[in-house]
């Protein structure tokens, strides 16, 4: 037991000093433990999170880019929350997100979000 322990006391200390920082560190092991889906986001995976999850959702149908969502709550068919595109400050609180034909969508040409960058065969025709 001692043994195990010792070496798994070495791992986490050679993965500390590789990746620079305390709050680094703690980043790199939090992302084993978040599963990404292979598909766009629907209702019902904004109605799993809690208030103030924040995530950096993906889209990439009409249009390609990312931002940063605070998620509020669901209302119908409807997510509320706060959004910051890269480099801008934090929206107001809205309904933003819709649900369109199953997914989450963004945006006057529906794009469908996500919270990966979506594969290629996504891109919409324009």
């Amino acid at each position: 037991m001692g043994y195990a322990f010792a070496a798994v006391l070495w791992i986490l200390v050679g993965a500390f000093s590789a990746v620079g920082s305390f709050g680094a560190w703690l980043v790199q092991i939090g992302k084993l433990f978040v599963r990404k889906t292979d598909r766009a986001l629907t209702l019902d995976d904004f109605r799993k999170l809690k208030r103030g999850k924040i995530l950096r959702l993906h889209y990439d149908h009409v249009n390609r880019g990312e931002f940063l969502w605070s998620h509020d709550r669901v209302e119908g068919n409807r997510v509320v929350g706060k959004f910051a595109y890269p480099g801008d400050e934090w929206s107001e609180v809205g309904d933003y997100l819709y649900e369109f034909h199953g997914e989450v969508c963004r945006g006057s040409d529906a794009e469908p979000v996500w919270d990966r960058v979506p594969p290629p065969s996504t891109r919409g025709s324009g």
